[in-house]
């Protein structure tokens, strides 16, 4: 269900789209590049993570806990998505009438539920773990997701502000709480020796799913939405 303000918002945003359609454009072009988005974030995961003996596994298990965290906020935000009423996109909201920027099909996402904003819930998720080790990174994190990742999708027409909000405080919680569930006695130097015997694996696997973050897990999703078919095509065949 909107929200008054969120049509107020909507709207007054909506006044902007297509006065410039190099504006509109430029908008699109972020929304879609990766390095725009994601990479600057999970770079700076990495800047305020790495000590100075390059471990990936240390004693308050930062990388584990922040790869639980991150999994846990996708696999709820997924779970909300699916269980709650589907909510429609502001851009298929006939109601509110909004101009679509240039480059936008009136079909973009159809079928998706909005509420609550997965891209909302991964990036407040990974600001939140670069905030408890570096502040000062962690601010420079969270001004680059709002003006890279989340704004531009309420000038889209992608989401309703209360999304992003509901999104936003969501990864907040599952990332303080992913930091700081106790973890089981002599976990650190389990996973510190796994490491230390396979340093090359847990490096590539760090690497591998830094990736999936900074592509917001697009090529991921877009493979799990193929088994379904593949699988048909097998039985059929």
């Amino acid at each position: 269900m909107m929200v008054a303000w969120d049509s107020a918002i909507l709207l007054w945003v909506n006044r902007f789209v297509q006065a410039s359609p190099s504006l509109d454009k430029l908008i699109v072009l972020i929304n879609g590049m990766s390095l725009l988005r994601g990479v600057v974030v999970v770079a700076l995961l990495w800047y305020v993570s790495m000590d100075r003996r390059m471990r990936l596994v240390t004693e308050d298990l930062f990388w584990p806990r922040t790869m639980a965290g991150i999994v846990a906020a996708i696999l709820l935000g997924r779970g909300l998505q699916n269980l709650l009423p589907a909510r429609a996109r502001p851009l298929h909201d006939a109601s509110l009438d909004l101009t679509l920027p240039a480059g936008v099909a009136p079909d973009t996402l159809q079928g998706w539920s909005s509420f609550p904003s997965d891209h909302a819930m991964l990036f407040a998720a990974l600001v939140t773990a670069i905030f408890l080790v570096h502040r000062g990174a962690g601010l420079l994190a969270a001004f680059w997701a709002l003006v890279m990742v989340l704004l531009p999708r309420v000038y889209l027409a992608l989401h309703y502000p209360s999304d992003l909000l509901a999104g936003a405080a969501l990864g907040v919680a599952v990332m303080l709480a992913a930091q700081r569930v106790p973890a089981p006695r002599g976990l650190a130097d389990r996973l510190m020796r796994l490491e230390d015997r396979h340093r090359g694996m847990a490096f590539s696997a760090a690497f591998l799913f830094s990736f999936l973050c900074a592509t917001v897990f697009d090529d991921l999703r877009s493979i799990l939405r193929l088994v379904p078919a593949a699988v048909a095509a097998l039985q059929a065949s």
